[in-house]
């Protein structure tokens, strides 16, 4: 194998991308970022997803010059950001030679991605969704995208964004008044579930055309439950080449990201 000098991921997010990135940080010749600006979100996602690059090509060459700094300190660097698969992973590793960088699939259970994502809100229906996440927006995409009253999945999106925004706030002035929040409006409520469904196995192709793109990567897959197994994650700096000494990996079984000020969850 090749020498690692770059690590990515490829994963959802709400998929332990964080975790993984304070434990790889830990290692001796390795720096360690979760989504460091520039990240790929916001205006760049939107556009790469309309068609238009240029200013995800932008964020990937601020981020190949950022990660020659440690190149040249014989570090490796690694970002463990979801928005790699989803736009500046394509025209970053075109800079690259595929067999030095590593490339590691974060996979969780979909049903504990969808609850996660609805808890902390972020969801592809929110007002800022379509800044983070994979939307029906998204030009040409590989699985057909759900729909809602039987309308086309561009409609759909539109419909479910103006309904989803007076619904929370209706939720949130009910509370207020009565002490518990509505139920939600359960053909919309599906309909997010299935969107979030959508985007998950949209992440997946877009794997799959990842590794067809760019076959020369290493790429690992882990579980999130392997990431609390300490075993495993010895295996994977070697494998990535990280050095490490007893007591060096830290945030083994300890959660991050959790988000617990955001636990406010509507009833089902």
């Amino acid at each position: 194998m090749s020498e690692i000098k770059a690590v990515f991921s490829i994963n959802a997010g709400r998929s332990g991308s964080q975790y993984l990135s304070r434990m790889l940080g830990s290692g001796k010749n390795c720096v360690a970022f979760h989504e460091l600006n520039p990240s790929g979100f916001g205006q760049a996602l939107v556009d790469y997803h309309r068609g238009d690059d240029r200013k995800m090509r932008d964020v990937a060459r601020v981020k190949y010059a950022f990660m020659e700094t440690f190149f040249r300190k014989n570090l490796i660097y690694a970002e463990t950001n979801h928005s790699f698969v989803k736009g500046f992973g394509w025209p970053l590793i075109e800079m690259m030679d595929q067999r030095s960088v590593a490339v590691v699939t974060l996979r969780r259970d979909p049903e504990k991605i969808i609850e996660s994502m609805i808890r902390v809100r972020s969801l592809p229906l929110s007002s800022t969704g379509k800044f983070y996440n994979l939307t029906p927006e998204r030009l040409n995409p590989i699985v057909s995208p759900p729909t809602l009253f039987g309308l086309t999945p561009a409609a759909s999106y539109s419909v479910g964004k103006l309904v989803a925004v007076p619904e929370k706030i209706l939720a949130r002035v009910k509370k207020l008044i009565f002490g518990y929040p509505i139920k939600r409006y359960v053909p919309l409520r599906r309909y997010q579930e299935n969107i979030i469904r959508w985007y998950l196995r949209e992440t997946v192709e877009l794997e799959k055309l990842f590794k067809k793109r760019f076959p020369e990567c290493v790429y690992i897959d882990l579980d999130i439950d392997d990431l609390n197994d300490s075993e495993k994650i010895v295996d994977l700096f070697g494998r990535l080449g990280i050095e490490w000494e007893e007591g060096d990996i830290t945030g083994v079984g300890i959660p991050a990201n959790t988000k617990d000020r955001q636990k406010r969850k509507f009833l089902d």
